[in-house]
């Protein structure tokens, strides 16, 4: 009797009853999370975010020199990125009710006339899963040239991510459409890598190539 390993309701390959424990095994220590369907004989392979439910939002203060404008496209980019990983993603317009986040994200961005380069500043809740997140952020905005620094908000007892992103103030547009591409990567790169386990396959997406893997894996 075969076991088939399915994605999305795609059959990614098929193993042998005997071989479930080890393959589980396989599953668990390179962080692919499952779902193991005894009644269909099937083992569902899920995203690397599934189960878990993030509140995006803005913020409500508007500083001087706010780009709220962008901050809506922003909202919207890094929900495409996170809804690809498994993720239940709500906005204001949205928020459910007695509905629980696994995270609240408050995105603002603004000019700053005091600043020579841009720069990224994330408030955060004492509680992350790990501390990686801020190794990841602080390396991809050094190779942007992006500025960074962290803050917790003792205050803060849920977990909570503030992203303040500010561009220097100029005549000429600030917002490219480059440097805000480089600030959504970026950010949403930090906010998987809270929620990853030392596991690097954590957040993976099956592409036509992953049957291979497996493949090889089961021959």
């Amino acid at each position: 009797m075969d076991v088939s390993v399915v994605y999305e309701e795609r059959e990614i390959v098929k193993i042998p009853y005997t071989s479930i424990p080890s393959f589980f095994l396989l599953l668990r220590e390179n962080g692919f999370p499952f779902k193991w369907d005894e009644q269909n004989g099937k083992i569902q392979l899920l995203p690397g975010l599934a189960g878990k439910t993030i509140f995006i939002l803005k913020e409500t203060f508007k500083a001087p020199y706010s780009a709220q404008r962008v901050i809506k496209k922003f909202i919207d980019d890094i929900s495409f990125f996170l809804k690809g990983s498994g993720a239940s993603i709500y906005s204001e317009k949205n928020l459910p009710l007695n509905v629980s986040a696994d995270l609240r994200i408050i995105l603002d961005m603004y000019e700053d006339p005091s600043i020579d380069q841009p720069s990224l500043t994330v408030h955060h809740d004492m509680k992350p899963h790990n501390h990686k997140w801020i190794y990841i952020l602080k390396e991809e905005c050094r190779e942007a040239g992006i500025d960074f620094t962290t803050n917790v908000k003792e205050a803060e007892t849920q977990p909570y991510m503030k992203f303040l992103m500010k561009v220097p103030r100029s005549a000429q547009p600030v917002f490219t459409e480059s440097l805000n591409k480089k600030f959504q990567l970026i950010i949403s790169m930090g906010i998987l890598a809270r929620f990853q386990t030392n596991n690097p396959l954590f957040f993976i997406i099956l592409s036509s190539s992953s049957p291979n893997f497996f493949s090889s894996v089961n021959s």
